[in-house]
């Protein structure tokens, strides 16, 4: 079966994306691109270089970032917030580690629009002046979330 290049430039860029700030694993990027060529009639090269790859996670980043194709990145932006939403939703501990995954993001340009990015540097931010303060971090945990909602597609 031959996929749509698209698609897997898709796959790739999501995988890059959740390997980038650890919500997937080194194993999980090596595992989609080993099923990649196992189901593909003709597997896509750079794929292969994935699957063969040995060298350090920065390496793989690259590997994932050279697969061929077209993303729509603010699809891929919004599923992140999707997971990033629902994985605190589970565990409120993952307050700081979302705040900083946000803020990473924002400084790096990756955010959905200038306004989103402003909002996602203010979590740390408020994070730490909380701290200081002990402020309730529930407060920032119900703010993130009703971020990531809106900028996911969620309702919450």
């Amino acid at each position: 079966m031959t996929e749509d290049p698209a698609s897997i430039k898709s796959q790739a860029e999501w995988l890059r994306i959740c390997l980038e700030y650890g919500l997937a694993s080194r194993d999980e990027v090596i595992s989609w691109a080993d099923r990649h060529i196992a189901e593909s009639d003709r597997p896509e090269p750079s794929v292969i270089d994935v699957a063969l790859a040995t060298a350090p996670t920065q390496d793989l980043l690259g590997l994932l970032g050279a697969v061929p194709g077209e993303v729509e990145f603010q699809a891929i932006y919004a599923r992140f917030f999707g997971e990033l939403a629902k994985r605190l939703r589970n565990a409120s501990d993952l307050v700081p580690r979302v705040a900083r995954i946000l803020r990473s993001m924002a400084l790096t340009g990756k955010s959905p629009n200038a306004r989103a990015e402003a909002y996602m540097q203010t979590f740390t931010v408020d994070l730490d002046l909380g701290e200081y303060a002990g402020r309730d971090v529930e407060e920032l945990r119900t703010r993130i979330l009703a971020f990531l909602d809106s900028n996911s597609g969620v309702a919450a």
